[in-house]
């Protein structure tokens, strides 16, 4: 009775769009704060032993991890995981879909009604394989979801798959069962998709419920360089900037830049970086929510208080490279010295730019 009268409670007050309203198919199930709101308009259960097959793979982590979402739709996944393990970070993505123009705002608003979770990001930018590539460049994801997104991409598939792959570590793609319903164009891509995957030797799982069946694929890479310090930085070195991965721990070692020879090393902390946030067109958290987190840093003490140096860990920003010895010890450095107001400020408008050329351009001009 009292899980009944929670559901109700939810079910009355949450604010999310729902797109059934409109004849939209939800694919789905609705959660708001891990209770059940909306199961999805098809509930046959898939998307519950989808996540535990995955599960399997998040509960080895022994350190917080990144992972994303690639075509979200109502988020399930991203927001069963934010709840079991609270302190990794889960970026969405969701962009305008032809077949669903609503999608990107119920998604938005299904975050917001979220509002016991701190390590959601929500990216709005459509994805196309050239930027999925350029963020494989300049980020790393533990964990990458690809379900169900690779019909948006027609005869541009295999693109798309080998920039999703350069994303990160483990990335799990789902291939659909081959009904008799099945459309004969789209039979032909399940069949090239599923032997485009078997060549990788990938490890695959059924998940069958009822008359429902997908084979999960999972693929393992060993990423082991960052290409670009930033999305509007140029391709540096491949040895500049080393990845060290694994389930225990993570870490980034850059390249000495003098004659001395002298490496840095640094954890790496969940999450992604700020400019990358403005990039893809970032609606959650807000824009508001981030600049009072840049306000918040004002006076944290740092070599080099800049933009590119923020990761958004959700409805927080964790500065990193604080202790680069390139730049001196920040312990030595008198609070609020590298933060003016006018730096706040320029901050503070580049947050609220929609114009990314022109947040490049100021980026690349340097902040006064």
């Amino acid at each position: 009775m009292r899980f009944l009268l929670l559901l109700f409670v939810w079910i009355f007050f949450s604010s999310f769009h729902d797109i059934t309203q409109y004849g939209y198919e939800q694919l789905q199930p609705i959660l708001i704060n891990n209770v059940l709101v909306k199961p999805a308009t098809s509930d046959s259960g898939l998307c519950e032993m989808k996540y535990c097959a995955v599960k399997t793979y998040l509960d080895r982590f022994e350190r917080p991890f990144t992972m994303i979402d690639l075509g979200a739709n109502q988020g399930y996944y991203s927001l069963r995981a934010a709840y079991d393990f609270n302190e990794s970070v889960f970026v969405m993505t969701e962009g305008t879909q032809i077949d669903q123009p609503m999608l990107k705002k119920q998604l938005l608003s299904i975050c917001h009604d979220n509002d016991q979770f701190d390590n959601l990001i929500l990216l709005t930018e459509p994805l196309n394989s050239d930027n999925l590539r350029h963020l494989g460049e300049c980020e790393h994801f533990d964990v990458i979801l690809a379900f169900s997104i690779f019909d948006q991409f027609k005869d541009n598939w295999k693109s798309a798959l080998e920039s999703i792959l350069s994303l990160g570590s483990l990335t799990f793609i789902d291939v659909p069962k081959i009904t008799p319903i099945t459309p004969n164009p789209l039979r032909q891509w399940i069949v090239n998709l599923e032997n485009f995957l078997e060549e990788y030797s990938a490890i695959s799982v059924k998940t069958n419920h009822a008359d429902d069946q997908v084979k999960l694929f999972l693929i393992e890479r060993k990423k082991r360089y960052l290409k670009r310090k930033s999305w509007i930085l140029p391709k540096m070195d491949e040895h500049s900037h080393r990845i060290y991965s694994s389930f225990t721990i993570k870490k980034l070692v850059k390249k000495a830049k003098d004659m001395l020879g002298k490496e840095t090393q640094s954890i790496w902390h969940p999450g992604i970086n700020l400019i990358t946030y403005k990039m893809l067109n970032a609606q959650y958290p807000t824009h508001n929510r981030i600049k009072d987190q840049i306000y918040s840093l004002r006076s944290f003490p740092h070599g080099d208080w800049m933009i590119n140096n923020m990761v958004v860990q959700g409805n927080y920003i964790k500065f990193i490279d604080i202790y680069d010895p390139r730049r001196g010890d920040p312990r030595e450095v008198k609070p609020g010295i590298y933060c003016s107001d006018i730096r706040l400020k320029q901050h503070y408008q580049i947050i609220d730019l929609e114009d990314k050329l022109e947040i490049a351009r100021r980026l690349r001009a340097g902040l006064d």
